[in-house]
């Protein structure tokens, strides 16, 4: 529980000293928030490395080189957006990553 109230810290989302509450509506909204895009991106993080694994040449011309960055690493070691707004951001690439991928997986000169 110490390493979780010390990342919310971290974040600004909780004071430090004194005592926080960890059962508060806006820090369990904050920690669902925080894993639905960790849990995203861990998806799309797992969809290229299995991909790589079945078609490595497929694979490498779909992706831009800025997907290695966003994707290379588990997302529980990314550093995530501090603000709603960038968090957001962060939801819509991988979103739209995805889409490209998915449209590339079920195109006709995708492999089998």
């Amino acid at each position: 529980m110490n390493d979780l109230l010390t990342r919310f810290q971290e974040r600004e989302w909780v004071k430090s000293g004194g005592v926080q509450r960890t059962d508060s509506t806006g820090v369990l909204a904050a920690v669902r928030e925080i894993n639905r895009l960790e849990l995203v991106g861990e998806t799309m993080r797992y969809a290229l490395e299995t991909l790589a694994i079945a078609v490595p040449g497929w694979i490498r011309a779909q992706v831009t080189a800025d997907w290695f960055d966003r994707y290379g690493s588990r997302f529980e070691q990314y550093r995530l957006p501090a603000t709603k707004k960038e968090q957001a951001g962060l939801a819509n690439t991988i979103g739209t990553d995805g889409f490209h991928l998915l449209a590339a997986i079920y195109s006709p000169q995708a492999p089998d």
